[in-house]
């Protein structure tokens, strides 16, 4: 019976699945991924998530992009254009009104 087929080159030996060690079963004492460090990441994008939520999202709708503010739920790059582009003409006229120019 023929040997089974193998790849690979000489210098490396023959190709195994990631996960797998030389026998092909998985790895038993492989060392935990830092926890910590990925709570810390998750809790400080959360933070700046909200940041941008509360500045940029209320500066979009205090502008009267109100559409802007709700797909920017989705993509916040739109909080940033509807927070720095100009108000809408009713909240223009409204403000002018009021006097809040």
């Amino acid at each position: 019976m023929p040997a089974p087929l193998q790849l690979g080159c000489n210098q490396c030996g023959p190709l195994r699945l990631l996960g797998q060690d030389s026998e092909g079963v998985g790895k038993v004492g492989a060392p935990p991924k830092p926890k910590g460090v990925d709570v810390f990441i998750w809790i400080l994008l959360s933070v700046i998530y909200l940041m941008c939520l509360i500045t940029l999202g209320m500066t979009t709708l205090r502008k009267g992009h109100t559409v802007l503010f709700w797909i920017g739920i989705v993509f916040p790059l739109l909080w940033i254009i509807g927070a720095v582009s100009a108000p809408t003409s009713q909240v223009s006229a409204d403000m002018a009104r009021s006097g809040l120019q």
